[in-house]
């Protein structure tokens, strides 16, 4: 145990004991994370639909318009596998989220995606849900909703769009008269505890 806890490998045959390389640690984290995504898909429903949706997307979020230093569109890629695993890639800070997708009630497409720290689970990163229907996978703008934290952990609610043309992004006019023009209000924030407690204290 105190050789695990220093990231040392033991061998019980022989008595050898050697450390980790970094590598090592970081493809044990990965392999961890991936046996938690396959269990968690092969414990949801399989949806005979889902398969219209194998493939990579791009998907699109409203921001705050406010600050004049960053663009209020997002942008990322998302690729939905065979075996209903999901992976976002989100070009702002590098990562790469996994998560799953499903088929709910033949009307919407859900994608799941979580969060980790280390190799523990730190809970669901965003929820995006898109409406679809029998002509959706042939659909160029599929318009949905995403569910997510903020930086500052403000629960977050966000005009969304799944776009099946890879070559547009979020500086073509279409996407830009999308959130301009048909998603209002960009972004929903909860109210401040602060707030709330404030409004609280005039009533109570």
């Amino acid at each position: 145990a105190v050789l695990k806890a220093f990231n040392y490998h033991y061998n019980p045959e022989t008595g050898e004991h050697w450390k980790k390389e970094k590598k090592h640690i970081e493809h044990d984290e990965l392999f961890e994370r991936d046996k938690l995504i396959k269990h968690i898909i092969s414990k949801s429903t399989k949806n005979n639909f889902l398969k219209d949706f194998f493939g990579t997307y791009k998907y699109f979020f409203g921001g705050k318009k406010g600050d004049k230093r960053y663009d209020y569109i997002y942008e990322n890629e998302l690729t939905i596998f065979e075996n209903g695993s999901v992976e976002v890639k989100n070009p702002f800070n590098g990562h790469t989220y996994k998560g799953y997708a499903t088929i709910k009630t033949d009307a919407c497409l859900q994608i799941i995606s979580y969060d980790f720290e280390g190799i523990f689970l730190d809970g669901i990163g965003n929820l995006l849900t898109f409406k679809i229907d029998k002509y959706a996978k042939k659909a160029l703008l599929i318009p949905g909703v995403i569910s997510s934290l903020g930086a500052k952990s403000e629960i977050m609610f966000a005009q969304a769009l799944l776009c099946t043309e890879l070559s547009l992004t979020k500086k073509d006019k279409i996407i830009r008269e999308y959130f301009d023009m048909l998603a209002q209000p960009l972004r929903l924030y909860s109210p401040d505890i602060r707030d709330v407690e404030v409004l609280v204290t005039k009533y109570f």
